[in-house]
C-alpha cells in the first residue's frame, strides 16, 4: 500500500506546485498588462526622476492610483537632440 500512496503524493505534490507557479505567472501578466495603462510617463508633470516623479501627485506616480488622474496633461513631444557629426562642421572636407 506504501508503495502506491508516496508516488501519488509526489504526483500530487507536483502537480500542485507546477498549478501555482501557472497562477503567479497568470496574474503576473494581468497585473503588467493594468500598469501599462498607466499615463504618467505621458503627463506634463511627470519628471523621470527617482525622488519626485510628478510634480502633483508624487505618491500617486506610476501606480494604479494614477489610472484615472484628474490632473493628468497630455505632454507635449520632445524634440529629439540636433546631430553634432562628432564636432565636425561640413566645411572640414574629411570624408
Amino acid at each position: 500500500m506504501i508503495q502506491f500512496l508516496c508516488p501519488m503524493i509526489i504526483w500530487l505534490m507536483m502537480t500542485g506546485f507546477f498549478a501555482a507557479v501557472c497562477y503567479a505567472f497568470s496574474d503576473s501578466i494581468e497585473l503588467l498588462k493594468k500598469l501599462h495603462g498607466v499615463p504618467c510617463d505621458r503627463c506634463y508633470y511627470f519628471t523621470g526622476h527617482q525622488q519626485l516623479k510628478c510634480a502633483v501627485h508624487p505618491c500617486i506616480a506610476m501606480t494604479e492610483a494614477a489610472m484615472h488622474c484628474p490632473d493628468f496633461v497630455q505632454a507635449m513631444p520632445r524634440p529629439l537632440a540636433p546631430d553634432k557629426s562628432c564636432g565636425r562642421s561640413q566645411g572640414d572636407g574629411v570624408v
